[in-house]
């Protein structure tokens, strides 16, 4: 579908990948989309792949990222891009997650991130008994020691239009804070907060932590089928020895169990306290034929 996107996709991208990578939810969003042209591939009458990509002069690339895909289907993709357009001298997968072995063309994939990814068991128990035994102590111990000491204290999740802007721009206050102590300065300007606030209507699932009302910590993050994908986790450097931040990761995490997912993306980063919550690294790379 050249420049064009069927009405269809946005349904079939979620089921086929549920990533926020290459979710139409994200892309529409963030005003990805100009320009972009549509890749379908059928098996019989059922769809088994779908990419948005745009084409410049003499190279294809594809929009869509994170993507699961074997072989076969990369190498289907890259023979119609070269059959259909003449011109085109290369193919370009920016992020994707997939084994190339061998290719009729001459092709590079480096490792350019990762995706540090949580598989959730179906309950809350079950997480809690795979946990470290350190860890769990730990959970636990933090959790009841903010308690006492600040009996006030609450933790709550809510989701899309249940969460208020109020509350989000607090969290990444928090983050921004904490950054700033670090002598970094934070990603999130307001361009990003406003793009936080729109797709959090659409599927995002925020958890807040109060202590008399004002909000000290937090974790926003989306929901696509049955992943979450974790965003923006943020906590007053004030609560740092209860490992407020920890709290509110598993916090939200266990809720995502609840609510029926099956993975929870913690995004790139390959901090030790990610793997403690059990999240497993996921290698994306940079791939051009």
């Amino acid at each position: 579908y050249d420049n064009e996107i069927p009405s269809f996709v946005a349904t079939e991208i979620d089921r086929l990948y549920q990533h926020l990578g290459c979710s139409l939810s994200n892309f529409s969003v963030i005003k990805k989309l100009a320009g972009a042209s549509t890749y379908v591939a059928r098996k019989g009458a059922v769809i088994v792949t779908v990419l948005l990509f745009r084409r410049e002069r003499d190279q294809v690339t594809v929009l869509s990222e994170f993507i699961r895909l074997d072989q076969a289907a990369v190498q289907l993709f890259a023979n119609t891009m070269f059959n259909k357009f003449s011109a085109v001298r290369m193919v370009s997968f920016n992020k994707i997650h997939t084994e190339v072995r061998r290719m009729p063309y001459p092709y590079q994939s480096v490792n350019c991130t990762e995706d540090i990814v949580v598989m959730l068991p179906p309950t809350v128990r079950q997480y809690q008994d795979q946990l470290g035994k350190n860890m769990r102590r730990n959970i636990k111990r933090y959790g009841a020691t903010l308690q006492q000491d600040f009996p006030s204290y609450h933790y709550q999740v809510y989701v899309e239009q249940q969460v208020s802007e109020a509350d989000i721009r607090a969290i990444i206050k928090l983050n921004r804070s904490r950054m700033a102590d670090k002598k970094i300065v934070s990603r999130i300007d307001e361009e990003e907060t406003q793009w936080i606030v729109q797709l959090v209507r659409q599927c995002g699932i925020v958890g807040v932590a109060t202590i008399d009302g004002r909000v000290c910590g937090g974790a926003i993050g989306f929901r696509i089928g049955e992943n979450y994908f974790m965003h923006v986790i943020a906590h007053d450097p004030v609560y740092n020895s209860y490992s407020l931040g920890i709290l509110c990761y598993y916090l939200t995490i266990c809720e995502g169990i609840v609510r029926g997912g099956k993975r929870f993306h913690l995004s790139w980063g390959r901090y030790e306290y990610k793997y403690r919550l059990l999240g497993e690294t996921v290698d994306i790379a940079q791939l051009r034929l």
